[in-house]
């Protein structure tokens, strides 16, 4: 029971850090594509 709880809890972490990841490489990307329409729309 303890190590099925404790498995559990190590995938939901697993899972919650490539989910923050996920999150921050999609606004960096969003960033750096805004970034590029501001350059090119300023031309």
């Amino acid at each position: 029971m303890m190590s099925c709880n404790a498995n559990k809890e190590r995938s939901e972490r697993k899972y919650l850090n490539f989910f923050k990841q996920a999150k921050w490489q999609n606004e960096s990307s969003i960033d750096a594509e805004a970034r590029a329409l501001g350059r090119f729309e300023s031309h």
